[in-house]
């Protein structure tokens, strides 16, 4: 199963007639490595939001693979999010804390009608493709928070997900163990042709992280283009304000 093609028009998005997101325009290709980023309130996790298909835009329209998600039933809506996965600032707290690891992320196999024995049988062989070891009887508040993300990417992996969203994923991990969890998406993403999207506010790990950088500013997207270009010769101000703070550097008035 190949990862889709995302297709932004005009998107926009109002929340308690607030206007969160205006007229965002923006291709996602299968494979591609995208990072999101701006400052506080820019509209970033409504955009991640809407790009996992937990919210319906205002305005403008989302197109999956050619169709406008708009169109879509229920049915159609629940197939296709299986394949747009969203993991939150720490995906634990969507863990059942009463579930061994295994069955928390083998959930999507238990509710297809999958036996116990299949699922945990496949639940720890993608726990250990993302570096967890053992027997899955672990809970999950016995983990660690690198080790929630990992389990977060691994049941993603096992429901067949495709893009990944990580909105501050990253957050509250010290840089070893986020540079330790990129290296593991870049070789899932070279196995299995995964789309990464990551939101974060560390222009340090989207470097590191490389693609496409998205610069969000008050609802808009100022910038897009290739992540080296962007984040050392932004060309909106929003950008300069943000590597000016990363580097320390004074922003002239």
């Amino acid at each position: 199963m190949t990862a889709p093609r995302l297709v932004l028009r005009g998107l926009g998005q109002r929340h308690a007639g607030r206007q969160v997101l205006r007229d965002v325009d923006m291709v996602i290709e299968p494979g591609e490595t995208v990072g999101i980023t701006g400052p506080s309130g820019a509209g970033k996790s409504t955009l991640a939001r809407l790009l996992t298909l937990h919210e319906s835009p205002s305005d403008g329209r989302l197109e999956v693979d050619g169709e406008d998600c708009a169109t879509w039933n229920r049915a159609r809506l629940r197939e296709r999010r299986r394949l747009l996965q969203l993991v939150p600032p720490d995906p634990g707290l969507s863990f059942a804390a009463r579930w061994p690891l295994w069955r928390v992320v083998a959930e999507g196999l238990l509710i297809d009608g999958c036996s116990h024995a299949r699922a945990r049988a496949a639940a720890l062989e993608v726990l250990r493709k993302v570096g967890i070891e053992g027997d899955g009887s672990l809970s999950p508040l016995q983990l660690s928070g690198g080790e929630r993300r990992r389990a977060a990417i691994a049941r993603a992996l096992l429901a067949q997900s495709r893009l990944l969203v990580f909105d501050e994923s990253f957050a509250g991990l010290d840089p070893p163990r986020q540079d330790e969890i990129v290296d593991l998406l870049r070789e899932l993403q070279a196995q299995h042709g995964l789309t990464l999207v990551t939101i974060t506010h560390e222009l340090r790990l989207l470097r590191r992280i490389g693609g496409r950088v998205l610069i969000l500013d008050a609802g808009i997207a100022v910038e897009d283009g290739p992540a080296e270009r962007v984040l050392t010769l932004p060309a909106s101000a929003a950008g300069g304000r943000l590597c000016a703070a990363e580097y320390r550097l004074e922003v002239p008035a």
